[in-house]
């Protein structure tokens, strides 16, 4: 009798191990994009919009990131495309269309947006040119 309960537990405790550990394939979870300012002025605002099964997603954030922060903002874990574009106290702006894949090597990865600007004069005119660049989950910019 002691032997029966005890196969009887054994067999519970791995029904529910495997169904547990099949639900995280079942059901994806968000990618986590992380926004870093690595420049001298101080992020106003983030636009987000992407493309998912031929259907328009969009986003606005009125935020402040200060030079040298970071904040995170969670994803979709599959969209065709994503684009991502950042304004700046100074009037600087950078923006990129990119893909990125769910998993690598079997992990959830981070994906990384660092935004860097770099003034420019032309002339008598001058402006702050953003830049994004991105890092994690096989990020690759669409043109």
């Amino acid at each position: 009798m002691k032997k029966a309960t005890l196969l009887v537990s054994v067999l519970c405790v791995l029904v529910f191990l495997l169904v547990g550990c099949a639900e995280g394939y079942r059901i994806p979870k968000s990618k986590e994009l992380v926004v870093v300012n690595d420049s001298d002025s101080g992020i106003i605002g983030i636009n987000l919009s992407g493309i998912i099964e031929g259907e328009s997603l969009k986003g606005f954030s009125t935020v402040i990131i200060p030079p040298g922060a970071e904040k995170s903002y969670y994803l979709p874990p599959y969209a065709d495309s994503f684009f991502i574009s950042v304004e700046t106290e100074l009037d600087g702006y950078g923006s990129i269309r990119f893909t990125y894949d769910y998993k690598v090597d079997g992990r959830n990865e981070t994906i990384t947006a660092t935004y860097t600007e770099t003034f420019v004069t032309e002339g008598t005119y001058s402006y702050y040119d953003g830049n994004i660049e991105l890092e994690g989950s096989n990020t690759t910019e669409v043109k």
